[in-house]
């Protein structure tokens, strides 16, 4: 069975592990350096994605907050007609919607 070692950047971005893609030959270097079986080797790197993932939320969280509530984009503002303002629907006056009143 033959391993193809050069897809391995594809495979890792794939399943979406980037920092394991990003940092493999150092990683992978550094476990080798401390002798790690595989198993170790193995949490070694699930370490690191998971490092850098917490690392990312935290450092994305903190731009969130940094925007003030007033001036958020998904603040809904209103400006212009209203729902039940007399421009909402000209061609919609009281006498149509209840003949009885026009």
């Amino acid at each position: 069975m033959g391993i193809a070692v050069q897809a391995l950047p594809a495979m890792l971005s794939r399943l979406k592990l980037t920092a394991l893609r990003d940092q493999l030959d150092s990683l992978l270097d550094q476990a080798a350096r401390q002798e790690l079986s595989l198993r170790e080797a193995l949490a070694f790197l699930c370490q690191a994605e998971i490092a850098r993932k917490d690392q990312r939320r935290i450092a994305h969280g903190d731009q969130h907050r940094q925007v003030p509530l007033r001036s958020h984009p998904g603040r809904l503002r209103v400006s212009g007609p209203t729902l039940g303002g007399p421009q909402a629907n000209p061609g919609v006056g009281p006498g149509t919607l209840d003949p009885q009143r026009g």
